[in-house]
């Protein structure tokens, strides 16, 4: 399965750096000088595969290659993560963890700015009317970008979130 998952996997990804007072006021870029906005995506062809398995009967090749698909696109996230750090690092700044909307209580409309802001129709990755992403394996994300972001509120908003035990974010 794996295999052919890999045969299936089209990675695509983008992101650039915007200064904060290009972006709408939020909550979670407060504390930011820059924030970084990315998406990235496997593209289309495994999850029509999964439909495929799914409505043969095929269940459980379909659930596998659904989870390889949502870890493959993980690590595709992780790699322009990485980069990005890679980037900053060499402006002497620092770097958040990447979050997306939908968690840490920021709306998932606020999708809106990410899709607003980088053309992601170069790596054919679009916005429904509902805030999810099509290609449906496809993670946006944003890392705020400073000289005190290790210090700064929203980077330790775990620590004093009130969702301690429902959150399955959680940091530590």
């Amino acid at each position: 399965m794996k295999d052919k998952a890999q045969d299936l996997f089209e990675p695509k990804s983008l992101y650039r750096i915007f200064n904060k007072t290009d972006l709408p006021q939020r909550e979670c870029f407060v504390e930011a000088r820059k924030v970084a906005l990315a998406v990235v995506t496997i593209g289309e062809k495994l999850p029509l595969e999964v439909n495929n398995l799914m409505e043969s009967g095929e269940y459980v090749d379909g659930v596998i290659l659904d989870a390889i698909g949502s870890a493959g696109v993980e690590v595709i996230a992780d790699l322009v993560n990485n980069e990005i750090n890679e980037e900053v690092k060499s402006q002497h700044l620092e770097y958040s963890k990447r979050y997306s909307p939908g968690y840490c209580h920021w709306n998932v409309k606020d999708q809106e700015i990410i899709f607003g802001l980088l053309p992601t129709e170069e790596i054919e990755v679009f916005l429904t009317d509902a805030y999810m992403m099509t290609p449906i394996k496809s993670v946006s994300f944003v890392i705020n970008i400073g000289n005190d972001i290790g210090n700064s509120m929203w980077e330790n908003r775990c620590k004093s979130c009130e969702d301690r035990g429902q959150c399955s974010y959680r940091m530590k």
